[in-house]
């Protein structure tokens, strides 16, 4: 007679068939892969199991992109005021026009210039993000041009990231039109500068789009001395050694010396705060009033400051009692 402890629960058991069930499941991607026991709680399964769900629902959510990016591409052909297709599809998904745009962008392309990705994604192998990497480099294809990038990249696909399906469509953009790739390539090393995008809370980002070759040759230059700073400095990360090492090298005057960063802070205020009248003046960033402005940190002599007084509108103007009343 078995004892209590032996007698397995209908639980336990379940964990049994789906423990030997997985003993001949690899961790593969299968297109055709199917969540045998769908109704089971995600708790019950074995890590395995948990991985075939997650794939075979990923296959699942790439074949319903595919079925609404068809529904796109058809919504916007029967349109008769196409631009107002945006913002009708901005309304009904509640996103922004812009990425309304690209959708319908997208889905005209698979639907009419990139017909193998989008059969990958009703097969359930890529999602709309990884279609996404392969239309970019070809938006710029005639229609037979990108058929043909398309067409190489139907055996391509395979277990690709994002990142290598647009470095291969990248590559067999250049193979189908190597003139125009070269000319795309000239045009775009024409259009190289630096851009500052303010991050927040103290941050920026200071960005440079420079030709392969310089660019790379400078981040090794970076990340060579910054390695070398790390193995005597391992109070900071290898990262904010790259980021100190990019700034001291930007900052060095004529003579190759380091100098601090100059700021120059514009102030605007209005008259009202001059005299006093206004007690809630506007706030600057690390200043928490009007009176932060005489912080030590803004007397340093790096530090610029150019006071502005906004003029005062003619129905904003106070008038005030005489001294004599």
């Amino acid at each position: 007679m078995l004892s209590e402890n032996s007698v397995s629960t209908p639980e336990q058991m379940l964990v049994d068939v789906l423990t030997a069930e997985e003993m001949s499941v690899y961790c593969v991607y299968e297109p055709d892969l199917v969540d045998p026991f769908p109704e089971t709680p995600a708790r019950v399964l074995a890590r395995r199991g948990l991985l075939r769900r997650i794939q075979s629902t990923q296959a699942q959510v790439n074949r319903l992109q595919a079925m609404q990016y068809e529904a796109v591409a058809e919504f916007a052909r029967k349109a008769e005021d196409r631009s107002a297709v945006a913002r009708e599809l901005a309304l009904a998904l509640a996103i922004s026009p812009r990425m309304a745009e690209n959708q319908i962008e997208l889905a005209e392309a698979l639907v009419s210039r990139l017909p193998e990705t989008l059969k990958a994604m009703q097969r359930g192998e890529i999602d709309a993000y990884k279609a996404g990497r392969i239309h970019e480099p070809s938006a710029a294809l005639t229609d037979e041009q990108a058929r043909e990038v398309d067409a190489i990249m139907a055996g391509r696909i395979g277990r690709k990231d994002p990142t290598g399906l647009r470095r291969s469509a990248t590559l067999a953009v250049a193979k189908v039109d190597p003139d125009g790739y070269a000319q795309r390539c000239a045009r775009r090393r024409a259009q190289r500068g630096i851009e500052l995008i303010p991050q927040g809370e103290g941050m920026v980002k200071l960005c440079a789009n420079l030709p392969i070759e310089v660019g790379a040759a400078a981040y090794a230059r970076i990340d060579a001395q910054a390695r070398r700073r790390r193995k005597a400095d391992t109070t900071k990360t290898l990262g904010q050694h790259r980021a100190d090492l990019f700034a001291d090298l930007l900052l060095k005057d004529t003579s190759g010396l380091t100098v601090g960063p100059k700021a120059e802070v514009f102030i605007y205020m209005d008259v009202y705060t001059w005299l006093n009248l206004n007690t809630k003046p506007a706030e600057m960033a690390g200043v928490s009033s009007r009176t932060g402005l005489h912080r030590p940190a803004l007397r340093e002599p790096c530090v610029t400051l150019s006071r502005h007084t906004a003029p005062i509108a003619r129905s904003d103007v106070v008038l005030l009692p005489s001294a004599s009343a």
